[in-house]
């Protein structure tokens, strides 16, 4: 009886906070939706996203490996070279509707908060996938309305100048999983210790395909809202649960069965990083080679 009256109050709660946010939205959204759609501007003024830092590798004169450098550790590849798990599994909870919006879905904050709150936990995102690239190479994360306001107008223009696959895969290696990995082959590589050095792209494609199924997809799809709490090597309670909605919400979908949904749940979450090492101060070659480089 208890745990019914729970559930009543849980979903009155968010069908009146749903409205609420629907209602705001709306009310704000409205001015700049009819600019938007009035405008002839926006296929003629591209939105610059802003370039990425990617890793340095420097190997030895027989291919070995001798250091990674790097500001932000990233590797982007292509999108085909991401397994269909992790693409499913991050769209399925960052942006259900990714490939039928035109940037923006308003129904996806009110409809997100429903679920979360029926879930106890992050179960789907609230922005839109075009519109987190828009905050992370464009604009700032700072939450307010006026920012939130150009980030949906610059999210329909990015639509209309790049395809959908463009797009995810724009955000696909530059999404931040935590532990200082942006994009996923950097982040297979942190959790999962794939050995992703010096391959050629064929390698890199197998090894992922072979690496990643829907138990790592789940994983990394549960990291993108929150990576520091969700950091299974940080908080592995956390991370298992947060993983255990992922595989949830595949199942809803009919991604995986029910049964390969709690097989999966029932393993555990990685617990060591799989960090690149930094090369030591002492050796003055690489100090060298690290000097005529940013010459």
């Amino acid at each position: 009886m208890l745990r019914r009256l729970s559930a009543l109050i849980r979903l009155a709660i968010a069908i009146l906070l749903t409205g609420l946010v629907v209602g705001l939205t709306l009310t704000l959204a409205a001015p700049q939706v009819a600019t938007i759609a009035t405008s002839g501007e926006w296929s003629h003024s591209p939105v610059d996203l802003d370039e990425t830092a990617v890793r340095t590798l420097v190997y030895d004169i027989d291919g070995q490996l001798m250091a990674t450098w790097f500001r932000d550790n990233r590797s982007p590849i292509d999108l085909e070279q991401i397994p269909v798990e992790v693409r499913e599994a991050i769209v399925a909870i960052e942006d259900a509707d990714f490939y039928s919006h035109q940037g923006v879905n308003l129904k996806a904050t009110g409809r997100a908060l429903v679920v979360n709150v029926d879930a106890g936990g992050i179960s789907q995102g609230g922005s839109t996938i075009t519109q987190q690239i828009i905050k992370n190479l464009v604009l700032t994360p700072d939450p307010t309305i006026e920012r939130k306001m150009q980030e949906a107008a610059l999210a329909v223009r990015l639509e209309d100048q790049m395809s959908k696959d463009e797009i995810l895969e724009v955000y696909l290696n530059t999404v931040y999983f935590g532990a200082g990995a942006f994009g996923v082959k950097a982040a297979a590589v942190v959790y999962f210790g794939l050995d992703l050095a010096n391959k050629s792209d064929e390698e890199v494609t197998r090894i992922l395909d072979e690496g990643l199924g829907w138990g790592e997809a789940a994983l990394l799809a549960s990291l993108i809202s929150n990576p520091t709490a969700h950091d299974p090597t940080l908080n592995p309670l956390t991370s298992d649960t947060q993983r255990g909605i992922v595989l949830d919400r595949l199942v809803e979908l009919g991604f995986i069965t029910e049964e390969e949904g709690q097989r999966l749940d029932a393993t555990s979450v990685p617990t060591q990083r799989f960090e690149p090492t930094p090369p030591s101060e002492a050796d003055f070659f690489l100090q060298e080679i690290r000097k005529l480089l940013e010459e």
